[in-house]
């Protein structure tokens, strides 16, 4: 394929994809909503109810990334599976991070589409090996469920179902940089958030977002996106 013609193509393939993340994200955080008002939750994080349609300044900006991403994507991808790839892991990571962004849930179904995808991986790309995915799943898994337990609610159960699945898709030993790198992301927002006093220093914050961001920059640079 041409490169011109890959970066066209990736372009719309990413335009479809930011739409279905925004569509995802927000009827699955609407059901988070209803259950959070449903129990009466005193403090309620900020709500997907306000996020709008497909033609939403949200939307549109997030189809514009995705549409950006898709470009570069098709113009530097090896091949189409690679390229599929970014976008289909780019997506699950995304609606995962907006969701808990804002109602502070990960949905199950989407850590299990990432579980999914990582089998896919290792047919279709061949990487990580069984072995790899499997270890790095039980290591991620294993080590955000005794900080849970030793940190007293440090971590949720979203997050650990998130950690596995992470670990299933970067194999070992990749998940450890990707969880390094968002476990820093992760501190440096909370020291934001606390200098600004936007949380108290018992609040929570959603640690989903800067998991993802922080496997998803170590799974492209795997993946030959960048150095």
């Amino acid at each position: 394929m041409r490169p011109m013609q890959g970066l066209a193509i990736g372009a719309i393939g990413g335009y479809l994809v930011g739409a279905g993340v925004w569509v995802v994200a927000g009827r699955l955080g609407a059901r988070y909503e209803a259950e959070l008002s449903a129990e009466g939750a005193g403090e309620s994080p900020p709500t997907l109810r306000s996020q709008g349609g497909l033609v939403s300044s949200g939307a549109l900006l997030l189809q514009a990334a995705f549409a950006l991403l898709g470009g570069y994507v098709g113009w530097k991808a090896p091949g189409a599976a690679q390229g599929v790839g970014a976008l289909v892991v780019t997506g699950l990571l995304a609606a995962i991070s907006l969701i808990d962004w804002r109602v502070r849930r990960i949905p199950n179904i989407l850590c299990a589409a990432l579980v999914l995808w990582a089998l896919v991986q290792i047919v279709w790309l061949g990487r990580p090996q069984p072995g790899a995915a499997a270890i790095g799943a039980l290591a991620a898994g294993g080590l955000f469920l005794v900080v849970a337990l030793i940190g007293r609610g440090a971590m949720g159960a979203g997050d650990i179902k998130l950690a596995t699945a992470l670990g299933a898709i970067l194999g070992f030993p990749l998940i450890f940089p990707g969880l390094a790198l968002g476990i820093v992301a992760g501190g440096l927002a909370a020291l934001v958030l606390l200098l600004t006093r936007r949380v108290g220093r018992k609040g929570f914050i959603a640690y989903g977002p800067y998991l993802a961001l922080g496997s998803w920059l170590v799974w492209m640079g795997a993946m030959g996106f960048w150095p």
